[in-house]
């Protein structure tokens, strides 16, 4: 027993290999990563970049627009709607917000997969079935399917 020699790993644990992510920009310049999402149908789907934010939101295909009573894929919000999990939500949550949206939903774990690297992750995310303000975008189709949230304790990193 203490006489068994272990053999020495040619792994360096403490060696971090970087990810290079695709980052584009939507039409407003703002930045926006493809990632395919089990949820949503369309893959790669653009999602807006949030460094402020440790969460991310998807749009609810059911979404609706708590001022207007108009479905968000409507003026003013002009969102993509389509996400759809087949699951048992986790929680929910009340007027959180994502970049200038203030949502309301369910809360699922899904996986998030980066295409061109294959990199997947399974992270909650908050599906925004009511929006009831938007102060980002207000007016403006984003074509997005979300908002990825990159602050520091994003469950991304």
């Amino acid at each position: 027993m203490g006489s068994q020699q272990l053999t020495k790993s040619s792994i360096n644990i403490f060696q971090v290999t970087p990810a290079n992510l695709p980052v584009g920009a939507d039409s407003y310049s703002l930045p926006t990563l493809s990632v395919d999402v089990s949820g949503i149908p369309f893959k790669p789907a653009p999602f807006l970049i949030d460094f402020s934010n440790d969460y991310s939101v998807v749009w609810g295909k059911t979404c609706i627009n708590a001022v207007t009573s108009k479905a968000c894929s409507t003026s003013p919000t002009n969102l993509l709607t389509s996400y759809v999990n087949s699951s048992a939500a986790i929680g929910t949550f009340n007027n959180m917000m994502f970049g200038g949206y203030n949502v309301s939903g369910n809360i699922y774990y899904d996986e998030l997969i980066l295409p061109t690297s294959g990199i997947a992750r399974m992270i909650p995310l908050y599906e925004a079935n009511t929006i009831y303000q938007d102060l980002w975008q207000y007016g403006i189709s984003t074509a997005t399917y979300g908002i990825l949230g990159f602050g520091p304790l994003s469950s991304l990193w």
